[in-house]
């Protein structure tokens, strides 16, 4: 009895870990729960190509357009923002909302900080162009 139970709380643990990865369409979507089918893992293909490939996590892959994808949301609940060919993590929605990107270099991994002004402005490189996009914007 007590294997069973052991058994019933591995699979449980596995399963909502499993299922808290998915596809975010637009930003409105971090609020809202997870209606979709989950995902093992999202990547953009060869530079030039108009289309990420999604692979679910029951193993089957959809190639989606670029431009309709916002981000994806992973295991741990790390909420990660797709911005012209690239993934930036989102850090925090203060403000400015700021991300990391984790970049290679000639001698190992390196964090880069980027800013925007809101969810769905330009990523931007310092905090100063995030705020001056928005003073525009009014």
């Amino acid at each position: 009895m007590i294997r069973l139970l052991i058994l019933i709380a591995i699979v449980g643990v596995l399963h909502t870990e499993s299922s808290a990865q998915r596809v975010l369409y637009n930003s409105q979507q971090l609020n809202q729960p997870n209606t979709k089918r989950s995902i093992r893992t999202i990547r953009p293909n060869w530079a030039l190509s108009p289309t990420i490939t999604v692979v679910y996590a029951d193993g089957h892959k959809e190639k989606v357009d670029r431009e309709t994808i916002w981000g994806y949301e992973d295991r741990k609940k790390r909420v990660y923002r797709y911005h012209k060919n690239g993934f930036y993590r989102l850090m925090d929605t203060g403000d400015v909302i700021h991300y990391r990107q984790s970049r290679t270099t000639g001698r190992g991994m390196a964090s880069v900080n980027y800013f925007s002004s809101s969810l769905d402005s330009p990523v931007c490189w310092t905090k100063r162009k995030a705020r001056k996009d928005t003073a525009d914007v009014r």
